[in-house]
């Protein structure tokens, strides 16, 4: 799989009439942005703070351009607080109109009775069902963690979460669990000539509705508060298109880029150069900066691990944003 996402990237500069196409999944709390170092409300009125929130999503279909459909079969993303952006490829895809997927891993990867299981020790290191920390893996009989939620409460009602009280962790798995979204009308975001967003908002407030996380504990199983928290997912309309998608302009960016293993190179018109330019990794840390002082043909980000990444410009119409994805 990852060798074709190279060829794909490889084929992104000469084929025309295909898009990048990106799938977001922002986690939000009463409709604000979810950060995990705050403190939140549960439904119960518990106050919690959450030291990790993991999911699968899988078997991702895009309906698009008049009913067509093109589906990512068996094909696993492991979403976190600070890793939440799925990169599809490079696509012959104008027009979406539905995004389905399977929260989850699919039956046929979870377990030892599935007809594409294997051991987990055979997944090379970075696939999302290789070993994760937390662990999202239950053994071969009982197979993958579909979502994790763990954390701490204010048990004693002072209103301050002290260090290990009321530690929680729900752990759920069931070959039975996983639970299927689809959400049409999609609003595309056409972020620029070649690179299509789509922005699904995961309200991490509906997904905790009606459990206790004050009396939860710890608990791992298919049953019980672990069965109720998977099917919040559909019960509760946890994912839905954010209210803020919309169609945006196809603006001119003023750079252009290349990619290859483990680097980006970057070049920029000299007509609009932008004045200054950033790399970012998917949970905004700095990668790379360059203030122009002076005008030069490109510039290059080496050293980098494979995945995406996000490179912001500054130039006469603004600041502008693209999303990459580096072999």
């Amino acid at each position: 799989m990852k060798f074709l996402l190279i060829l794909i990237i490889s084929a992104s500069f000469c084929v025309k009439g295909q898009r990048n196409i990106f799938v977001h999944l922002d986690h939000v709390f009463s409709g604000n942005a979810f950060n995990i170092s705050n403190t939140y409300v549960a439904s119960d009125n518990s106050i919690f703070r959450l030291d990790h929130f993991d999911y699968y999503v899988s078997n991702i279909t895009l309906t698009h351009d008049g009913g067509q459909q093109t589906t990512f079969l068996n094909q696993v993303f492991l979403i976190e607080p600070a890793n939440h952006t799925v990169y599809l490829g490079y696509l012959p895809v104008q027009q979406i109109e539905t995004v389905e997927f399977l929260v989850g891993v699919p039956k046929e990867l979870n377990t030892q009775s599935g007809v594409l299981s294997q051991d987990i020790s055979l997944y090379p290191e970075t696939h999302p069902l290789s070993f994760q920390s937390p662990s999202m893996y239950w053994g071969w009989q009982a197979g993958y963690m579909h979502m994790i939620i763990g954390g701490w409460n204010d048990v004693n009602g002072n209103n301050i979460i002290e260090s290990n009280e009321g530690y929680f962790e729900l752990h759920n798995l069931g070959d039975q669990n996983q639970q299927a979204v689809s959400l049409s009308s999609i609003i595309q975001t056409n972020t620029s000539s070649d690179q299509t967003d789509i922005f699904i908002d995961c309200h991490l407030d509906r997904w905790i509705q009606n459990i206790s996380l004050g009396s939860s504990g710890v608990a791992h199983g298919s049953t019980g508060v672990n069965k109720t928290i998977l099917d919040n997912v559909v019960t509760k309309n946890v994912f839905e298109q954010s209210p803020s998608a919309g169609m945006s302009e196809e603006t001119v960016l003023p750079f252009s880029f290349t990619t290859a293993k483990g680097e980006i190179v970057i070049h920029w018109s000299e007509a609009h150069p932008p004045k200054h330019l950033s790399v970012l990794s998917m949970d905004g840390k700095s990668i790379f900066q360059y203030n122009f002082n002076e005008f030069c043909e490109k510039s290059t980000v080496s050293s980098l691990m494979s995945g995406l990444y996000h490179i912001s410009t500054e130039g006469e119409n603004g600041v502008c944003l693209k999303t990459v994805f580096v072999p």
